[in-house]
């Protein structure tokens, strides 16, 4: 009996860690750090980044300047937190749209430990060209 206890709060558990991973998330910084190969920064930028995230769709916008917003849908979901927003990694794989349409192959990764958060998005321009950003995030909240 004991051990049926047990796997039913495993099992809880788990599908609870695994809503986290697909629900609307609205994180907001207030500065991005342009990173080189090695992870220095290269480059800091006092600005309002807000990206949302959901198991669907990602989409970043800078300065609340609505025309200046990447967007696209998830291909892939990674997600192992082992307390949602404290500790652990989610991982969207996607594909950003610019203004212009081009399209980039982009990863998101959403890293929490001791309860700081920080996003990471790695772009490959259509032209081969990789670009790491380093988003440090002051809030977050979820939506349903």
């Amino acid at each position: 009996m004991k051990k049926i206890l047990l796997l039913a709060l495993i099992i809880c558990n788990a599908n609870l860690i695994w809503a986290q991973c697909e629900k609307k998330i609205t994180w907001t910084a207030n500065k991005a750090e342009f990173l080189d190969e090695s992870g220095a920064v290269q480059e800091t930028k006092d600005v309002t980044v807000t990206i949302e995230s959901s198991g669907k769709y990602i989409k970043i916008i800078h300065s609340d300047d609505i025309t200046d917003t990447l967007t696209g849908p998830v291909k892939e979901v990674n997600c192992d937190w082992s307390q949602p927003y404290k500790n652990g990694k989610l991982v969207y794989k996607c594909d950003l749209a610019e203004r212009s349409g081009d399209m980039a192959n982009s990863t998101l990764t959403v890293e929490a430990k001791d309860s700081k958060i920080t996003i990471y998005l790695n772009v490959i321009t259509p032209d081969g060209k990789k670009m790491s950003i380093r988003i440090p995030v002051e809030n977050y909240k979820e939506s349903t």
